[in-house]
């Protein structure tokens, strides 16, 4: 046991030696090839983050009811709640399961509604202000910061003479 560990430490010293030496390497890198960096950097971004934003959409979004199923659950008094935005409703079973249906026409559904006993929220149908600014102005300020974090060059100290 005690030779693999002893093994595994001089791993570790080749290791330091190695960090050691590419601290001391200096590289300069032209503009052209921080641009291509950055824009790698933010392509690569990009595909990751998109790809995680369909797949929350997918494990987001509740099954679909047709409007009629809607409407015969609704007279049988198995819906305990009802969030409605836009003519989007999503919807609480007695059964605790969640789902989504369209309705046309809202104003003559929300009498039944209330009739019934249900629960209703509603929200508007537009995002609010301040996350349709947060869209573009974080996208844009990440950017700048990687941009100017790259192109930021390592000052050297100055010598004493």
């Amino acid at each position: 046991m005690w030779h693999i560990l002893r093994d595994y430490r001089w791993l570790w010293y080749d290791v330091v030696i190695i960090i050691q030496e590419l601290e001391t390497q200096k590289r300069e890198y032209s503009p052209v090839s921080i641009f291509i960096r950055t824009l790698f950097t933010i392509v690569i971004l990009a595909v990751i983050g998109g790809t995680a934003a369909i797949f929350w959409n997918f494990e987001k979004q509740l099954p679909p009811m047709s409007y009629n199923e809607f409407l015969v659950i609704l007279e049988k008094d198995e819906v305990t709640k009802v969030h409605i935005k836009g003519g989007d409703i999503s919807l609480q079973d007695t059964f605790g399961r969640e789902f989504a249906t369209f309705s046309p026409d809202i104003p003559s559904l929300l009498p039944t509604l209330i009739e019934k006993g249900v629960i209703v929220h509603g929200s508007s149908e537009g995002p609010s202000y301040l996350w349709s600014l947060g869209q573009i102005v974080v996208p844009i300020l990440f950017i700048l910061v990687v941009w100017f974090s790259l192109l930021r060059k390592p000052q050297a100290p100055e010598e004493e003479t």
